[in-house]
């Protein structure tokens, strides 16, 4: 089944650097403007820096989730 040009919810971890980066552009550029994300990394305000860039060139719902920390785990 194609994902071209479909309205999906992507979850993508590691999104602000490397290889979790460039899987968010690769799919941002075939997937419907219909379609959300939800990017999560270590570094918040890479993961901000991902998001500011793609509303620039797509249209697209982002929820950012910042993973440096977690209180309260044991």
């Amino acid at each position: 089944m194609s994902l071209t040009n479909r309205r999906v919810f992507c979850i993508i971890t590691g999104a602000s650097r490397g290889i979790g980066r460039e899987i968010v552009l690769q799919l941002s550029k075939i997937l419907s403007n219909d379609s959300a994300f939800l990017i999560t990394a270590r570094s918040f305000p890479a993961l901000n820096n991902l998001k500011e860039e793609l509303l620039q060139m797509f249209v697209f719902r982002f929820v950012l989730f910042p993973c440096s920390q977690f209180r309260g785990l044991s």
